[in-house]
């Protein structure tokens, strides 16, 4: 995925398909909200663009994905997604439901400036070039990096 500035929810879904959906604070530019699915056999890209300010797109996808998301800025909240998940924000918060932890081979997650909070993982820091790495027993992997704001890996109750 390749998204543009903006708020983004990736949510997971009991389907094969990918829907996206965009809304905007301003009538007058919901015609530059666009949103490009192509999918070349099992592997779809996604590309979204749009107004930088007030976009907030949701983006539905399969549960058992695996995903590539590079934000350019704005926040991500990112539902729980079977798969391994490689994400990257210029800026922004990132927030990512894991579940638990003993479903994870390898998470890596870092800030340039900000909060990394994991709890799942035993860790949590914050001020500038934090990182936290942890291994367990489980099949996924996390590699999340944000360059100023919160990165957040969250469980589920």
């Amino acid at each position: 995925m390749d998204l543009s500035a903006g708020d983004y929810a990736i949510r997971a879904v009991d389907d094969e398909k990918i829907h996206v959906t965009g809304t905007c604070r301003y009538a007058e530019d919901q015609a530059r909200m666009r949103a490009d699915i192509r999918i070349n056999g099992g592997v779809a890209r996604v590309v979204t663009g749009g107004p930088h300010n007030n976009a907030h797109f949701t983006i539905e996808v399969p549960r058992h994905s695996n995903l590539v998301i590079r934000l350019s800025a704005g926040d991500l909240q990112i539902g729980r997604i079977e798969g391994d998940l490689d994400v990257s924000s210029h800026a922004g918060d990132v927030n990512i439901e894991v579940g638990r932890a003993s479903d994870y081979r390898s998470v890596s997650a870092s800030v340039y400036a900000g909060d990394v909070t994991a709890p799942e993982f035993g860790d949590g820091k914050s001020g500038l070039f934090r990182t936290i790495r942890w291994s367990g027993p489980g099949t996924r992997r996390i590699y999340a990096h944000v360059g100023a704001g919160d990165l957040n890996l969250l469980g589920t109750d």
